[in-house]
């Protein structure tokens, strides 16, 4: 995938991601526009804020409710976030001699991430449709939920490697397993390590 490296200064594509979109607003966002403006879901965008919050990056105004919980770039993740820059604009001089370094927008990075994930979706589900299963029963044969199923091939969820191994299995086409294991990978190594959700 184009863009933004995996893993930049110890920090994943989704963290970088998240730290840019709070240091480049006017103030506090809450979690729902962040996750809005970065094609994300909350769940996700909690995933990414968590351990950034504990490395003191960034600082959450917090309520009863945590679909409003504020969110901002503390003066350390202000620190981090330049270095995170020097280091993207000096590896694309790097790569790229012939123009000069520039940073690329948030809003383009994160397409590009959805349009991998959806990319990778599509795959899946044209290893389901190989079946001729509807979602619904796809989703039986595999013991999920039929929605899990389709936030897979939309591209929203990213499934763990055990459930790419069974998905591939179900579709009856365990010799892409490898491969589709590694289209996964490159969109987000730390996927291979969550535990499934059902």
């Amino acid at each position: 995938m184009n863009g933004l490296p995996i893993n930049v200064a110890g920090f994943t594509r989704s963290q970088v991601l998240v730290l840019r979109a709070l240091g480049y607003a006017d103030g506090p966002l809450p979690i729902a526009e962040l996750a809005q403006r970065l094609g994300r879901s909350v769940g996700m965008m909690n995933q990414s804020l968590r351990p950034l919050e504990v490395r003191g990056l960034v600082s959450c105004a917090c309520s009863k409710d945590p679909a409003a919980a504020q969110w901002t770039l503390t003066a350390r993740g202000r620190e981090q976030l330049e270095q995170i820059d020097y280091r993207l604009r000096s590896r694309h001089a790097q790569q790229h001699p012939a123009t000069p370094a520039g940073t690329v927008s948030v809003a383009e990075i994160a397409a590009r991430d959805q349009q991998a994930r959806r990319a990778f979706g599509q795959r899946l589900r044209g290893l389901r449709a190989a079946t001729g299963h509807t979602i619904a029963k796809f989703a039986r044969a595999l013991g999920w939920h039929h929605v899990k199923v389709w936030r897979i091939e939309q591209g929203h969820q990213l499934p763990t490697d055990p459930e790419i191994q069974q998905w591939c299995r179900t579709a009856g086409a365990a010799d892409v397993t490898a491969d589709v294991l590694a289209a996964a990978r490159a969109i987000d190594p730390r996927r291979a390590s969550r535990p499934g959700r059902v």
